[in-house]
């Protein structure tokens, strides 16, 4: 997944540089006013539509919010819980029983 996420970054950056020295070399072709904020924009939300969702999912830990009282009373409602993502071996599981109340 990481391998993806950097191909389709260097592709992007490959082809917005050789958009850019495809367009000095034409001397006919300029940005006008208009144009340059609409492709700040279009990088922005291209950047945040992809990048960020793809950043937040490769993270290994996530966060939950506990909504309802169906685990008390180990845990109550409104407590927030910090969940490492991924498989764990029974040693690790025996070993990760301590709890804290913050």
């Amino acid at each position: 997944m990481v391998i993806l996420l950097v191909a389709v970054c260097a592709l992007y950056l490959y082809v917005v540089n050789d958009a850019a020295r495809r367009a000095r070399v034409l001397e006919s072709f300029e940005l006008g006013p208009d144009q340059r904020w609409t492709v700040y924009v279009g990088i922005v939300l291209f950047a945040a539509t992809t990048v960020s969702p793809l950043a937040v999912s490769l993270l290994p830990y996530q966060t939950f919010l506990i909504p309802s009282e169906s685990m008390e009373p180990t845990v109550l409602p409104g407590d927030h819980l910090v969940a490492r993502k991924g498989s764990m071996s029974v040693d690790e599981l025996e070993s990760s029983t301590t709890t804290r109340r913050c």
